[in-house]
């Protein structure tokens, strides 16, 4: 099964289906029993709980090949977004694939890569598509319960977007971005 952790997040997201609830005490670690604990991977566990209880070790396997499929998926589609010939996207896709399996195990940070290449992929499609600026709240909150503990990437990347946008702008609020800010803002 991989992972160090992965019963825990498995049993937190049972617990979670089981008792309506999220939990607010550890009930698994020896050393921390009844701890005030927050499961900052809450979605994910409820995702690896269904999958491993209705398909058992096969399901996770799917998962975590379809997650690593669609994150190299989207590594190519913001290489051609940024006008990176086919030929070169296609071998620097391939060539991630190497470091990503290293890091890519039954675990809840898994979904980060794509979530990170997700806000990418809108931050580039945003001008022509202004609508796309609520994808970020959207991305951010799926991101805090999938894998909150390195949600501060994604606001990181939230934050340098925004620079990004006022260096652009001179500093100035203009009109046409006030969807941006206020999206990149609740994020």
């Amino acid at each position: 099964e991989g992972g160090g952790d992965f019963y825990h997040h498995v049993n937190t997201g049972k617990q979670i289906i089981e008792f309506k609830s999220f939990p607010f005490t550890d009930i698994y670690t020896h050393t921390a029993g009844g701890q005030p604990w927050i499961a900052h991977s809450c979605g994910s566990g409820i995702i690896l709980y269904l999958l491993y209880s209705w398909f058992g070790p096969i399901g996770i396997s799917l998962l975590v090949s379809f997650t690593g499929a669609t994150t190299i998926l989207l590594l190519y589609y913001l290489l051609r977004l940024n006008n990176v010939s086919k030929p070169i996207s296609l071998l620097a896709s391939a060539a991630a694939i190497g470091p990503l399996l290293t890091r890519f195990p039954n675990r809840p940070e898994i979904f980060s890569y794509s979530l990170l290449l997700s806000i990418l992929i809108v931050d580039r499609l945003r001008i022509k598509h202004p609508r796309l600026n609520l994808l970020f709240p959207v991305i951010i909150l799926v991101w805090a319960n999938f894998y909150g503990s390195s949600i501060i990437a994604g606001i990181g990347l939230i934050v340098i977007l925004i620079v990004k946008q006022l260096l652009s702008d001179k500093f100035r609020f203009l009109k046409p971005q006030k969807l941006f800010y206020f999206s990149a803002l609740i994020s």
